[in-house]
């Protein structure tokens, strides 16, 4: 659960530093936050669960299984 929060408190701040740089595109403070916080917290979760499966401890390749793949499709 910690990963999860410090991931989506850094997508909540991403999303304001790229509306900053992007002044084309304004959804406004609470339209930034929501789409910061939503894509922090879905990238994170989707992102370490692959990085969980694919790499060991020790940096090797963990082919997936059947299963594994057949989760990911859903």
């Amino acid at each position: 659960m910690w990963g999860l929060a410090v991931e989506t408190v850094a997508g909540f701040i991403g999303a304001h530093a790229a509306a900053s740089a992007a002044h084309e595109h304004e959804f406004g403070f609470l339209g930034h936050s929501l789409a910061g916080l939503v894509g922090g917290a879905l990238s994170g979760t989707f992102l370490q669960s692959a990085a969980i499966t694919i790499v060991t401890g020790s940096g090797s390749q963990n082919p997936p299984t059947t299963v594994e793949l057949a989760s990911y499709m859903r």
